[in-house]
């Protein structure tokens, strides 16, 4: 009887258990063809995991953040297996093992449901979780748990287990309105989340729990004791051995106040010269399978970050000024770039980094000026408009000193002379619009430039006179490896190479004595122009461009700086650091038509001529720009002489500055007097003698040279009585 009774039980449960599935079946069915159900959307998750794929000059992935949506996204592979394995050990540690749902899991929750008489444990895993937050609600009910599971079991079955738990860190929510792991490593520990130690990332995977309870800045205790939970369970499951777990356990945990900085990457500008190329969206392009070849050195890019990173310039409000720094080749591809603020993306005026490129260079190219052509630095109006220099006037100067010391009145009279129509037709080759007026000698740009403009136009002068857009995408190809994109280089001639290198030659000067001077390095040759834009109450910009014979180099703060910061000073010492890192490269050749002349620097400040000398300051010109008067003596003084057989009486006269006398015979050469006016001499054979006359340590003037034969003796030469 009793056996019959347990029979007719097992088939009554049996039964029961059978409808139950199937009308657990026919539910599930309904349900997920109801309008309650939410199926997988890829649409939802591709913007957090891109097919797109960028690389470097030599073909390696970049190692920049992807941002999405103002929301900065990582690859897993940048992270350090440390990082998402934390992750893995205390959220969902068989992750690795199961299809999406976990089983057991869902076993040991419901036993918890049922003692506890509610839903207070969800069994998720981290492949629901995603679901959750890129689908569904954080209601929890039965159903949204049942679409939960089934979109997950989906999810599954379309990406890696990788590619999941990608989206998973780059969606997590951390607090502070840092959403993905990125954002919240720059936000409670001000570094990328490729950086972080073991101590960081088990805080970070301790922190999602609860970020108001368990985050650094909210209880440093419960901060720790949730770290060491974490810790203990990647030990108990092997993603870290004892010396690691000791390590981390011993380190203080420590954070940074956030700044937000409001960055633009270098993969950002990437995207957007695509877009632009390809006439596409973000999204569109984030999801085309396309490579992207870029000209980015990604050394040198994590540099470049790292420097502007340690940056602290503030600006008046006691905030990290807005920085863009650029790098690029001598062709105009960018190596490296990085931008904060919100400033640093939009065009602004450039100050006297006008002066080369708008002015000097286009009066060279026309023939109107020289180096050494002289220009009276002194208050002028010009039909109203009254330039002031940043400091004292000079007086009468040459066209190089002016660019050295960056003078504006003699910037403003040289752009006079070569007139607005000559200067806008070289800007329009450059692509720079707009009509200008006088003040574009000091920087005042119609519609003003932006810095990856302005690093382009002097990368002209690096690419000797020919001028190139700025670019950061190289090339574009499809999966298959179909190119459907090249960057085409335009070489478009603007200065002669002639003028392209009298100009760098006076830009060397600016960096060894002039407004560049801490931006020298030793042993190299760097070609710059600093500038600076502002009044009484603070600069809005301060900025230096700097140039090599094979990169370009700009370090440019904006925003309301304050009175200290100029041209000559931070960008200056920003620009150095990325010089130094970049190493040394060959010095500038010297073309063919250029020639050098020695100029009489008295003649040219007293009466405004250039008159070359033996001895002199040191000019360089265009072989067929040579000033017409070269050749004009500014002194006649003559070496006279008293022979008395064999004794020689030489006497000059009395003079500004001193002489040099010297002696030549056919075996030798020598000097035999020194700020002397007379002197004696023995001879025995047939000898030459000629004078030097020196001014400011420079030879301004040598005598013609006279010959003295001692056989003939005894007669008494009378040219010294004539």
């Amino acid at each position: 009887m009793k056996r019959n009774f347990l029979g007719k039980l097992a088939g009554f449960l049996a039964f029961a258990l059978a409808i139950a599935f199937v009308g657990g079946v026919l539910w599930l069915c309904a349900f997920s063809n109801s309008t309650e159900f939410v199926a997988l959307d890829n649409s939802k998750l591709n913007n957090i995991c891109p097919t797109f794929c960028v690389v470097d000059c030599n073909g390696q992935k970049l190692d920049d953040i992807v941002v999405v949506n103002n929301s900065k996204q990582i690859q897993l592979e940048q992270l350090h297996p440390y990082t998402y394995n934390a992750f893995v050990a205390v959220e969902d540690k068989r992750y690795f093992k199961h299809n999406g749902v976990d089983a057991i899991r869902i076993v040991g929750a419901t036993l918890h449901n049922l003692k506890k008489g509610g839903l207070s444990e969800g069994a998720s895993t981290i492949t629901q979780q995603l679901v959750k937050n890129t689908h569904l609600t954080n209601q929890k009910t039965a159903k949204r748990k049942i679409n939960e599971a089934l979109v997950a079991l989906q999810l599954e079955k379309h990406y890696t287990k990788e590619q999941i738990l990608q989206m998973y860190l780059n969606t997590i929510y951390f607090g502070r309105n840092a959403y993905g792991i990125e954002n919240a490593s720059n936000v409670y520990f001000d570094k990328s989340a490729k950086d972080l130690t073991l101590s960081e990332s088990a805080i970070l995977a301790g922190m999602i729990k609860a970020p108001n309870v368990y985050a650094p800045d909210k209880n440093a205790e419960k901060c720790k004791n949730r770290r060491d939970v974490v810790l203990r369970l990647m030990l108990e499951q092997g993603t870290i051995d004892q010396e690691q777990y000791q390590c981390a356990l011993n380190e203080e945990i420590s954070y940074k106040k956030h700044v937000v900085l409001n960055e633009t990457t270098y993969l950002q500008k990437v995207v957007e010269e695509a877009c632009q190329i390809l006439n596409m969206t973000p999204t569109q392009l984030y999801n085309s399978g396309l490579e992207i070849r870029t000209y980015c050195n990604n050394e040198l890019q994590r540099k470049l970050t790292a420097l502007c990173y340690a940056d602290q310039t503030l600006d008046q409000n006691g905030k990290l000024a807005d920085l863009t720094a650029i790098v690029t080749n001598k062709k105009a591809g960018v190596c490296a770039y990085y931008a904060r603020g919100q400033s640093s993306q939009t065009a602004k005026q450039i100050g006297s980094t006008a002066k080369p490129f708008a002015v000097y260079a286009p009066a060279i190219e026309e023939k109107l000026i020289c180096q050494a052509s002289p220009v009276l630095d002194e208050q002028t109006d010009f039909g109203g408009y009254s330039p002031s220099n940043y400091g004292k006037y000079h007086g009468w100067t040459t066209v190089k000193e002016a660019l050295v010391q960056s003078m504006n009145v003699p910037a403003v009279k040289t752009l006079n002379t070569l007139g607005l129509a000559n200067a806008e037709k070289y800007l329009n080759k450059m692509g720079i619009g707009g009509k200008q007026n006088l003040t574009l000698a000091l920087g005042n740009v119609e519609g003003g430039m932006t810095a990856e403009k302005l690093v382009g136009v002097y990368a002209t002068f690096c690419n000797n006179g020919q001028y190139n857009q700025t670019a950061f995408v190289e090339s574009i190809s499809t999966a298959d490896g179909k190119v459907i994109y090249q960057h085409k280089e335009q070489n478009k001639q603007i200065f002669s190479a002639k003028t392209a290198f009298l100009t760098t030659d006076m830009l060397l000067e600016v960096t060894n004595r002039g407004t560049g001077k801490n931006l020298h390095v030793d042993g190299q040759q760097i070609a710059c122009k600093t500038g600076t834009v502002g009044n009484q109450q603070g600069n809005s910009q301060a900025l230096v461009v700097g140039y090599t014979t094979q990169n370009t180099v700009l370090a440019w703060y904006s925003g309301q700086l304050c009175q200290n910061t100029t041209g000559s000073k931070e960008p200056c010492i920003l620009a150095k650091n990325i010089f130094q890192t970049i190493g040394k490269t060959k010095d500038f050749d010297q073309p063919n038509g250029i020639v050098q002349r020695n100029v009489d620097e008295t003649a040219l400040k007293q009466n405004q001529t250039i008159h070359f000398v033996e001895q002199g300051a040191k000019y360089l010109f265009d072989k067929n720009n040579l000033p017409k008067q070269q050749t004009k003596q500014t002194h006649n003084y003559q070496l006279k002489y008293l022979q008395m057989g064999k004794t020689v009486t030489l006497t000059l006269p009395n003079v500004q500055g001193y002489w040099a006398i010297f002696k030549l015979t056919e075996e030798t050469e020598q000097q035999i007097a020194w700020k002397e006016n007379v002197v004696t001499d023995q001879i025995d054979q047939p000898t030459t003698y000629y004078a030097k006359l020196y001014q400011n340590n420079n030879v301004v003037y040598t005598t013609p040279k006279v010959q003295i034969n001692p056989e003939r003796t005894g007669i008494l030469d009378w040219w010294y009585l004539k």
